[in-house]
């Protein structure tokens, strides 16, 4: 299993996490308001496999789907709490340095690695063949040996005697973290102090490098390399097998552009196979061009690559960028715009007992998974991904482990194929998180928070306008065989499409999406979407699709129902749902503070996390003697939308004091202030006002006509009935026929016998009407029942149709293959489709 205390220590990291908050507490909200108790979702899915090979992890988050957001939170709160207290900072000889660091790593890797000379051989030999088609396994059994031109026999065993000769070893890599983290910084120390000098040397260590401030090639084998400067290349360098090499090898490049490389498939560099590699560049644009097993991949051990600063460039092969097998992976860049290529197997990847991590802090930065591996014969012109946060385990005996990609900042791009973007297969976990930024996933199937075969798989976006694309499904929020799949998008207008997922319960899986803010469109092809669920071994899943704001598209007819099937269900909301989301009140407001201060933080746009620090000021400012003066004399004449929403509130505040001004300013000479002036009467329904706002309906001024129409429509007068519509028989403005209409809808007063013989040649004013009279029955049942139908009636017809959940009146339709025109044609078909 993996370890209890899962420590996740990163150094140097420069951001700072975003929760994401009340995940939970709306999906308990959609579980109640459908009738099932918050604990629906706990059923068990946590089926056996060899018990000495589990992720506990794992399986309480498929038994409990809700506990995934606590994990998830937990996670993500580890990444930004660095280890570092002092533990090397008297030591300031380099070669001392190096000297106690490596015998503290060497000591806790025996004790936590008891593995004989023998059994290394075996799993050097073998380790290959894990990653790669069976029937191929003859051309990589040894590859690493013959890659060292090691002496050593072929090994005759097979893939499964690793996971025997393995199946003890839980290591617990946090004390080796912080020992590099406190490695890595009294090494910077020593460096900014210049005491640095160039030399080649051994010491009990092994083979030390201490290069020059020059261009200099690094290509015979080397234990610890410290190089102050330069355009570097490292060739086949940073690599551990063990028993082959020694067990730590470590790199530090502190400035300029530089390359690193490996000339030949298995030469494992920059990664660890029974040991521990760690890499370090602190600036520069780099490149980094390796092969299989690099660029902080770690197979029984740990392997940290960490790039500070600079726009960098990352190309691996199989079981790289961040990959752990019974051990820890990372790859950590802290800033530049970014691309990482990897072939499989990569960029986040936790394999069994392991946890692999890509993480990366600032830049637009490009991901790209699959290269090599064709998905035959199910999707032959595809490649196998395995990536960008993916957790695997090796089915049917061996659980996975922990896969993350986490991107701090940034408008990111993330390609896959075929596996990946925060997806899972078999008793693993995996979680893509990215915090802000315009992204784009792309991939073609079981992607974006898919949980396959018994495993967990979760998309985590915060901010910006993202788009989702999967040819196929299981993806964008799917769980599949009893597997957990979530995506949630906080933030954004956002682009989903996929040919079925997005929310699904497949085969007994529990699939969620949630999306909370944002105009969002939604693609799918086949029946299966949006909330559904299938059934299999007779019982069904849970799939939950819940969008919380905004009008939505959707490429195929839906609504806001429930679906029931049995006695477990899909659910479905597109609606906005009451959550309470809080923000923490961490704002200090001065109420002595000059009127113009408060007045502009009263004004500030009124969200997230911003929203106790308006809310605050507004209080305050509403509260204030000077407010009222400074509104009205300063401010009523304002073109700032955000400004108005701070005047309403304070008129709000207590219109019985401050209503009489707002009958004084309706007289005043500025347009801006009148318009702003009704406005303000409409939003705090101040009804005081009616005559004075009913006179200005008389004015020369078409837009403030206009405005006070508007007013009127928001006021609670039954003699506003009769008044607009006398005013709609009387003009022929058809723009103040078309804002009466919009009125007398917002008094929700039945008037449609006046209206019915009001369509003419002008189009707008007509869909105003239909859109006026489909909002009563009675007004439908009529023209349900005339004999001949004309466009303007099926106009009505169609604007009831899909704007109502009733449509039963409607039992009577001409046949749609009658010699209509062609807009009669098309609205009888539409009107079909949706009473269908």
């Amino acid at each position: 299993m993996l370890s209890g205390k899962l420590s996740i220590i990163i150094i140097f990291l420069s951001f700072s996490i975003i929760i994401f908050a009340n995940d939970k507490e709306i999906v308990e909200y959609a579980l109640e308001n459908a009738g099932f108790p918050v604990n629906a979702l706990e059923y068990k899915k946590d089926f056996g496999v060899n018990e000495e090979y589990t992720n506990l992890y794992a399986d309480k988050i498929l038994n409990n789907p809700l506990y995934f957001f606590d994990y998830r939170d937990s996670v993500l709160k580890c990444l930004e709490k660095p280890m570092i207290d002092g533990y090397y900072s008297d030591i300031n000889n380099i070669f001392d340095l190096i000297g106690i660091f490596n015998e503290d790593m060497i000591d806790i890797l025996h004790s936590e690695i008891p593995l004989d000379f023998n059994k290394s051989v075996s799993i050097v030999s073998l380790i290959p063949i894990l990653f790669f088609d069976d029937s191929l396994d003859y051309l990589y059994r040894g590859a690493i040996e013959r890659n060292l031109n090691a002496t050593a026999p072929i090994c005759s065993l097979d893939a499964e005697s690793i996971f025997v000769f393995l199946r003890h070893i839980e290591l617990n890599t946090s004390r080796m973290e912080k020992l590099v983290n406190e490695f890595v910084e009294q090494l910077q120390k020593i460096y900014s102090s210049g005491l640095l000098s160039s030399i080649d040397t051994f010491i009990e260590a092994g083979h030390v490098i201490i290069g020059s401030s020059q261009d200099d090639v690094y290509s015979m084998d080397c234990d610890f390399l410290i190089d102050p400067g330069g355009n570097d290349y490292y060739i086949n360098q940073g690599g551990v097998v063990y028993p082959y090499t020694k067990r730590i090898k470590f790199i530090a490049d502190f400035s300029g552009n530089d390359t690193y490389m490996s000339t030949d498939s298995f030469s494992v560099s920059l990664g660890a196979v029974n040991g521990v590699s760690i890499v370090y560049d602190y600036q520069g644009d780099d490149v980094y061009r390796t092969y299989n097993f690099s660029q902080g991949a770690a197979f029984i051990g740990l392997s940290m690559l960490i790039d500070k600063y600079g726009n960098d460039y990352y190309s691996s092969g199989i079981f790289s960028q961040g990959a752990g097998a019974f051990g820890k992976g990372i790859l950590i860049d802290i800033s530049g715009n970014d691309v990482y290529t990897g072939a499989a197997y990569n960029q986040g990847l936790g394999f069994v007992r392991g946890i692999g991590m890509l993480i990366d802090s600032i830049g637009n930065d490009t991901y790209r998974s699959g290269t090599f591996m064709r998905h035959k014969p199910l999707l032959k012109d595809d490649y196998l991904s395995m990536g960008q946060g993916f957790g695997m385990g090796m089915r049917p005996d061996y659980a996975g482990g922990l896969g993350i990609l986490f991107d701090n900042e940034g408008s990111d791009s993330y390609y896959a194929s075929v596996f990946g973007q925060g997806a899972s297969y078999w008793h693993s976990i995996g979680m893509l998180v990215d915090q802000s930024g315009n992204d784009y996933y792309y991939g073609a199937e079981y992607l974006q928070g898919a949980g396959i075969h018994l495993s967990v798989g979760g998309l985590f976006d915060n901010r910006g306008d993202d788009m989702y694309f999967s040819r196929f499904g299981p993806s964008q929020g799917e769980g599949h065989d009893f597997g957990v799949g979530i995506l949630i998008d906080d933030e954004g207008d956002d682009n989903y499409t996929v040919s079925g997922g997005q929310g699904v319960g497949l085969t007994n899986g529990v699939g969620i999406l949630i999306d909370k803010k944002g105009r969002d469109n939604y693609y799918t092809s086949e029946n299966i979407h949006s909330g559904d669920v299938t059934k299999a071994r007779e019982f069904y899943g849970y799939g939950l699709f819940i969008d919380l704001e905004e009008k939505d598209f959707f490429s195929h007819k839906t609504d806001s129902s429930i679906i029931k099937i049995k006695h477990i269900y899909g659910i479905r909301y597109d609606d906005t749902v009451s959550v309470n989301e809080s923000y923490p009140d961490t704002f200090s407001v001065d109420k002595n503070m000059e009127i113009e201060k408060l007045f502009e933080l009263a004004s500030m746009w009124q969200v997230r996390e911003v929203i106790p620090l308006v809310q605050k000021a507004r209080n305050i400012l509403n509260k204030r003697d000077d407010a009222f003066d400074y509104i009205v004399n300063e401010k009523m004449d304002t073109q700032s939308g955000l400004e108005l929403r701070a005047i309403v509130s304070f008129f709000e505040s207590d219109e019985d004091k401050y209503g009489y001004k707002l009958l004084e300013l309706l007289d005043s000479r500025d347009e801006q202030i009148v318009k702003n002036t009704l406005y303000v009467i409409g939003k705090i329904t101040y009804n005081d006002a009616y005559n004075n706002v009913k006179k200005l309906t008389n004015s020369n001024d078409e837009s403030i006509v206009l405005n006070a129409v508007h007013t009127i429509g928001l006021m609670e007068i039954a003699d506003a009935l009769v008044y607009l519509t006398d005013i709609f028989m009387k003009t022929d403005n058809y723009r103040l026929k078309i804002e009466i209409l919009t009125a007398l809808k917002n008094q929700n007063e039945n008037y449609y016998e006046l209206f019915i013989n009001e369509f003419n040649d002008n189009e707008q004013l007509n869909y105003a009407l239909a859109g006026y009279l489909s909002s009563f029955d009675e007004a439908v049942e009529l023209v349900v029942k005339k004999v001949d139908k004309d466009f303007n009636d099926y106009l009505i017809l169609y604007l009831y149709t899909i704007n109502s959940h009733n449509n039963t009146i409607i039992n009577e339709l001409i046949d749609v293959n009658g010699s209509d025109s062609p807009r009669i044609k098309f609205l009888k078909n539409n009107i079909n489709s949706h009473i269908k």
